[in-house]
């Protein structure tokens, strides 16, 4: 998955809310996190996300999904919702999941600690909008190549289905994780 956004949107967010938008993509790893529409702006499904990064902070992202070839994530910044215009200074970025944040990065989400949180430029959500939200809609989990020993009678029984076996092992895998998790 890509994302862009604008640069000077991205200097405007730092100033106003002291993190840079490459700090909150990091929601999109977080398999629970939540997802709401959040209307249609000049044509373009908006969508506001909120989840958790680092293990310790919740961050919201308002942006739009473009689907040309792949998927590109445009961050927005939150209450202009107008589309990237042309002419301005456009950033690419690739980011890997699982990426860590930078020593930047944390120190940034940091100095927000105990700071009231600002919700000028985005809607607040309700309950009733987290009734409406989608947990996960946004993530991409990373595939990990293993070498994984397993009993002959299991791997006949994964494989009697034909191709796929792989994937349903690792739906299996995932679902008993979520359980033991308490997510589930």
């Amino acid at each position: 998955m890509r994302f862009e956004w604008d640069d000077e949107k991205n200097a405007s967010n730092l100033r106003k809310h002291g993190f840079e938008f490459d700090t909150a993509l990091p929601v999109f790893d977080d398999p629970l996190h939540v997802t709401v529409p959040d209307g249609i702006v000049n044509g373009e499904l908006r969508w506001i996300t909120t989840g958790e990064v680092n293990g310790r902070y919740i961050l919201v992202v308002v942006h739009t999904l473009i689907e040309e070839g792949e998927e590109i994530v445009r961050i927005i910044q939150p209450g202009k919702l107008q589309p990237m215009r042309e002419g301005l200074m456009k950033v690419i970025f690739r980011r890997e999941p699982g990426t860590l944040l930078s020593d930047k990065q944390l120190e940034q989400l940091k100095a927000l600690e105990g700071r009231p949180i600002d919700t000028s430029d985005i809607p607040e959500l309700s309950a009733e909008d987290f009734k409406r939200g989608v947990r996960g809609k946004f993530y991409r989990p990373v595939k990990q190549s293993v070498s994984l020993r397993l009993d002959a009678d299991v791997i006949a029984w994964l494989k009697k289905d034909g191709q796929g076996y792989q994937t349903r092992a690792n739906q299996m895998l995932r679902e008993r994780m979520l359980k033991d998790l308490g997510l589930g």
